[in-house]
């Protein structure tokens, strides 16, 4: 054989090498890519699964949170009408406390869990609420009470008198 002959077959066998690892090449990469396209699946599937567990949990945690907001807010009594005169927290709780003696309801101070003004300082009347911790406030169904008597506490005294 002569060189060109020679050369020739060399560039053959050049030429089938290369196919042969452009073959070997696709087959690897398609399998590569299947193998991480596989585990990419699996993990996107995991996500996807606890993405789905933590909203139900958020919205359970949420009814939960509404549950517990009424329930707190059952024992709420918001009065209004009363002037702020009080400079102390004391001084809040015995206001509260006489006015509703002036309804004719006594308590104690263990009855009441909380108390506070609501809204900004003003020197007019404003409401304030109350948190009862007692059932036996609750059963008293002082909100009602105290809606039939508010009218007569928030009028002025000059409305009072034409009544």
């Amino acid at each position: 054989m002569s060189s060109a002959g020679m050369s020739q077959d060399m560039t053959q066998l050049f030429q089938m090498m290369k196919t042969e690892f452009d073959q070997q090449t696709a087959i690897v990469t398609k399998s590569v890519n299947e193998t991480i396209m596989h585990i990419i699946d699996e993990k996107l599937h995991l996500f996807l699964e606890e993405n789905k567990y933590l909203k139900n949990e958020v919205q359970r945690l949420k009814e939960k949170v509404k549950y517990l907001d009424e329930q707190n807010r059952k024992n709420n009594l918001l009065l209004h009408g009363i002037k702020e005169t009080e400079k102390n927290h004391q001084e809040l709780f015995n206001l509260i406390k006489q006015t509703l003696k002036n309804l004719d309801i006594e308590i104690d101070i263990y009855e009441i869990n909380n108390f506070y003004r609501l809204g900004k300082k003003q020197g007019d009347s404003k409401w304030f609420e109350k948190h009862y911790c007692t059932p036996k406030l609750q059963k008293t169904n002082l909100s009602e009470y105290m809606r039939v008597r508010s009218s007569s506490l928030t009028e002025k005294p000059s409305q009072q008198n034409n009544a």
